[in-house]
């Protein structure tokens, strides 16, 4: 499993490309360099595959983020992907 985003540095939007293993349930979370989720996409069950999807970072301060994907699959957390992000505003 793995993820990017685009562009990087992001300004206002970004789109993160991933590749799920198996069928689960998705989701991306901004964390700040201290580790706090600072934001929340649940993308919902997906399958198998590739995926895009479109990120709003326009209440984000400027800065650098880790942007981590995490899949659910029959009850089962795999281990997380991460990318980091940097935000201009």
């Amino acid at each position: 499993m793995s993820v990017v985003a685009a562009p990087n540095p992001s300004h206002g939007t970004a789109e993160a490309g991933f590749n799920l293993p198996s069928d689960g349930t998705v989701t991306l979370n901004l964390l700040s360099l201290d580790g706090r989720v600072v934001k929340v996409w649940n993308l919902g069950e997906l399958q198998a595959g590739s995926h895009v999807a479109r990120l709003s970072l326009n209440d984000q301060s400027s800065g650098l983020y880790f942007l981590v994907l995490v899949q659910v699959s029959n009850g089962v957390s795999g281990a997380p992907a991460l990318f980091k992000l940097a935000v201009i505003q």
